[in-house]
């Protein structure tokens, strides 16, 4: 993740070195002082630790060795031949990455990825969507989710306890083309967590079907971060944490998924300090309400979301038994609590989804958008830390750190019923298609349709909308409904100006798919039955029509055509 920095400058740069990488191993190129390795990193003193089997650990490789997409597959493999709750599926394009199920659901019929998602998704149980390394240069991450399963299948009694509470789809590696090189960005050059919007990467596009088949309650997401002493070489001491956890914050997030997730991270928190680790909250204003990255963009579509970030980035292997069970740690915590408190979380995700569904039905002036939030100072957490020598690692004194969090709308707009992409957009088919693919619903209308809609003008900075009239569109249009669960996520593509997303080219606007021009506002009650006639492919029925018989996204989504 980008640089973490701090409040307070008590860092130092203790050793940079050349950095080296090939596919298979790696070379700090930052490391801590010997005495504090020893006496602040070692495993001898945590509580539950076993020692890692994954493949980067093979005591026949050399110390820098680390897991290949080729030893990561096999691995798993031995793993779901151990284990009779897990399974392994690909994606057909994307052979290298390997998706785990974990359950104890039937899954003797499943057949494929698709098929195993099915299964989750019918289930009473509980879902978690768990998914690590999107960013190739944080192999602790990836390392941590191969650990978590071997400690499942290490253990029968804790493998039975998780399977009768709930369901886990787990990726390990997210992004295997940029862990090969060792690189934040894949070898195209695109950040993966900041693409969740766009879907430019197969890597999130991969993500985003298996999320949008499942729909979790819970979604974990696990990283690694930079260490401050490599921001402030001349500081003297540093809290030398382990690991951060944080959940969402955005205030286009449901206030009840919000909780949830400080609930869950609070609990994380607290079962790694418990195990002898050290433990913050992230503290990024910068990405925390920013829709482009992974757990906002959860958020939004109702999940519990939680970001897991070990201290590990250029570090190579240093330490690296100890943030890779960093990482199961909190996931195991995180967890425990989950199955605690399944029901009420089940029951919350489920209402707040229903309520986007319902809301998007009619058009409420109150029913808004923040595309732009703000920090006042007045809502804030504070975590105690202690502070530790940079030379030796010994304490010196302990701090109570303030981390703020966003509470005022500093602009916003209200939702439509409907948002509608004309046809003369040059690229409008693929805009649905991405859409489509993160799991959201849309409709044709056909070439010379009327409706009366409201247009956008402007760009990605600024964009006004023109009184609403009725227009023709010659050309037919696409109709993205807001009465379904990802309605947060449509505005965040479509409202041409998130300030939050613009650094990142987050909406279609700004990432330059589509002219703000070529995008409506639908604000008439009930879309769907409204704009029945004009569908394409709709062909009257004999008998008064069912709402369970209306045509639907489903039946007419083939014939889209590409742009």
């Amino acid at each position: 993740m980008k640089k973490l920095l701090t409040k307070i400058t008590t860092v130092l740069l203790v050793m940079a070195v050349v950095f080296t990488s090939t596919a298979s191993a790696l070379t700090a190129t930052f490391s801590y002082s010997s005495a504090v390795e020893k006496n602040l990193f070692s495993t001898a003193k945590l509580k539950d630790y076993v020692k890692p089997t994954t493949p980067s650990f093979d005591s026949s490789k050399s110390s820098g060795y680390v897991t290949t997409t080729k030893t990561r597959i096999s691995y798993l493999k031995k793993m779901v031949k151990s284990n009779d709750y897990m399974s392994m599926f690909f994606k057909e394009s994307l052979e290298d990455t390997p998706v785990v199920f974990f359950t104890g659901e039937d899954m003797s019929g499943a057949t494929d990825w698709q098929s195993a998602c099915q299964v989750l998704a019918s289930s009473d149980k509980i879902n978690v969507f768990y998914q690590a390394q999107l960013h190739g240069n944080e192999p602790a991450a990836g390392e941590g989710a191969l650990y978590f399963l071997q400690r499942i299948a290490d253990d029968e009694e804790y493998a039975a306890y998780l399977a009768e509470h709930m369901n886990i789809c787990i990726v390990p590696c997210a992004n295997p083309d940029a862990a090969t090189i060792n690189s934040r960005e894949s070898s195209d050059g695109l950040n993966v967590n900041r693409d969740n919007l766009i879907l430019e990467s197969e890597y999130t596009v991969l993500l985003h079907n298996l999320y949008a088949a499942i729909m979790p309650e819970v979604v974990l997401d696990s990283h690694e971060c930079m260490s401050n002493l490599q921001v402030s070489p001349k500081a003297t001491s540093d809290f030398f944490t382990d690991v951060y956890l944080t959940g969402t914050s955005s205030l286009n997030i449901d206030s009840r998924i919000n909780d949830w997730s400080s609930v869950l991270r609070d609990s994380g928190m607290k079962g790694c300090k418990n195990a002898g680790l050290r433990v913050s909250i992230y503290d990024s204003e910068i990405t925390a309400v920013n829709s482009t990255v992974s757990r906002t963009y959860y958020g939004l579509y109702g999940s519990v979301s939680i970001l897991i970030e070990s201290m590990g980035i250029n570090m190579g292997k240093n330490h690296f038994e100890r943030r890779v069970y960093s990482h199961y740690k909190a996931v195991d915590s995180i967890l425990r609590t989950v199955i605690k408190n399944k029901e009420e979380i089940i029951q919350d995700v489920a209402d707040v989804r229903n309520g986007l569904i319902e809301q998007g039905k009619s058009y409420d002036s109150d029913n808004r958008f923040a595309l732009e939030q703000g920090v006042s100072g007045k809502k804030y957490s504070t975590v105690t830390r202690d502070i530790f020598s940079a030379k030796t690692g010994g304490k010196i004194n302990t701090t109570n750190y303030r981390v703020r969090w966003h509470d005022k709308v500093v602009r916003s707009r209200s939702l439509p019923t409907a948002y509608v992409i004309s046809k003369k957009a040059k690229n409008a088919g693929q805009a649905v298609e991405k859409l489509h693919a993160s799991g959201i619903e849309y409709f044709e209308l056909e070439k010379g349709s009327k409706i009366k809609v409201s247009q956008f003008s402007g760009d990605g900075k600024s964009a006004t909308i023109i009184k609403s009239k009725t227009l023709t569109f010659s050309k037919g249009a696409y109709v993205i409904p807001m009465d379904q669960a990802g309605a947060k996520v449509i505005a965040a593509c479509l409202e041409p100006d998130v300030a939050e997303t613009l650094e990142y080219e987050g909406t279609f606007v700004q990432a330059g798919l589509l002219e703000a021009k070529y995008i409506y506002r639908y604000t008439l009650s009930n879309p769907r039955e409204k704009m029945l006639e004009m569908t394409v492919g709709y062909e009257p029925l004999v008998a008064e029509p069912s709402s369970e018989q209306l045509p639907t996204e489903t039946t007419i989504e083939s014939t889209v055509p590409a742009n």
